[in-house]
């Protein structure tokens, strides 16, 4: 926010507070005229994940880091950025419907998280709610 403040007013800065304070309509003033901007700066981010993810040292997966990865970057309604990720990893079990099931499962659970005690006080975004578009049945 601070970064396309500056552009949209002639170089004049604002403090990383300041641009906190800012409320929905302000911010969504800033993103959509100035969208290149914007997805500029999804794509630098997206990078920085999957180097993160495909780190021996800091890759949150521990021994699972990601060796290959396939991204599909989709743009909601309103312009909004999102990443389809889908990522090989080091390690993992070669045949989940072989011999070996269990691995699989183990590698899943020691993964994947769907507990709202982990969802850093944000689940209700993350929270489906019933809409006159989604499919219920």
């Amino acid at each position: 926010m601070q970064l396309l403040y500056k552009f949209k007013n002639e170089g004049q800065e604002i403090s990383k507070e300041a641009a906190a304070q800012l409320n929905y309509i302000e911010e969504s003033i800033l993103v959509n005229e100035d969208a290149v901007i914007c997805a500029i700066y999804f794509n630098i981010l997206v990078n920085i994940l999957i180097n993160i993810l495909g780190s021996k040292k800091n890759s949150p997966f521990g021994q699972y880091r990601a060796i290959h990865y396939f991204n599909r970057i989709e743009f909601q309604h309103q312009g909004s950025p999102h990443a389809h990720t889908l990522l090989w990893l080091e390690n993992a079990p070669q045949d989940p419907l072989g011999a070996g099931k269990q691995d699989p499962k183990a590698l899943i659970n020691q993964l994947i998280s769907v507990s709202s005690s982990e969802a850093s006080g944000n689940i209700k975004l993350q929270t489906h709610k019933h809409t006159f578009t989604c499919y219920k049945k």
